[in-house]
C-alpha cells in the first residue's frame, strides 16, 4: 500500500516509474481483493456450518449473500483484466 501510495498519488514521482510499476500495482490489488473475497465465502460457509443450517431462510440469505459476493469479486476481476494499458496513469 505504500509503495503504490508513493509511486501513484505523490505528484512528484516519474511518469515512467508509474508506468513500470502499474502492472505490478494492478496484480497486487487484484491479489488482495481476490483473497479478500475468499475471507467472506470462507466466513459464511463456516457461520453456515456453526449454525447447522441446511434449509430454511437463513441458509437461503447466506446462500444468496455468497452468490453476490461471488459474481461482485468474478466482475470487479473481469473489469480489472479488460482495463486497456493506454489509460491515464
Amino acid at each position: 500500500w505504500l509503495i503504490g501510495f508513493i509511486t501513484f498519488w505523490y505528484p512528484g514521482a516519474a511518469i515512467l516509474t508509474r508506468t513500470r510499476f502499474r502492472p505490478w500495482h494492478i496484480f497486487s490489488g487484484l491479489t488482495i481483493f481476490i483473497m479478500a473475497i475468499c475471507t467472506a465465502e470462507t466466513g459464511l460457509v463456516s457461520k453456515a456450518q456453526f449454525l447447522s443450517l441446511t434449509l430454511g431462510d437463513e441458509a437461503l440469505m447466506i446462500k444468496m449473500i455468497g452468490l453476490t459476493v461471488l459474481l461482485f469479486g468474478i466482475s470487479v476481476g473481469l473489469c480489472v483484466s479488460s482495463n486497456d494499458n493506454d489509460g491515464p496513469l
